[in-house]
């Protein structure tokens, strides 16, 4: 069986993101492996954000409860953020 293609969706608030599977612009380009600890927030100067953490700290509070040490979550720009999705690239044949 052929993996699914991955797709990306841009972010528009208000929307339920908390555990989505993140892209995140970093410096030094995109970056896959987040997951969303957040739904998306406004800051005090207005500003759409959302707080993400590595995908593999995730799982591990997620099961376990506990965060790894030297886990950051950081805030993040709405706009340097896009959801990681999964389609079938049989059903766009068709």
């Amino acid at each position: 069986m052929d993996r699914p293609a991955v797709g990306l969706a841009e972010i528009t608030p208000p929307t339920c993101l908390k555990g989505e599977r993140l892209v995140v612009l970093r410096p030094e380009g995109w970056r896959r492996d987040y997951r969303a600890d957040s739904d998306p927030f406004q800051s005090a100067d207005g500003t759409w954000r959302i707080r993400v953490l590595p995908e593999a700290a995730w799982y591990v509070l997620r099961e376990c409860g506990l965060m790894p040490p030297d886990t950051r979550i950081e805030d993040v720009p709405l706009t340097h953020a896009m959801v990681e999705t999964w389609t079938d690239p049989a059903a766009s044949l068709w």
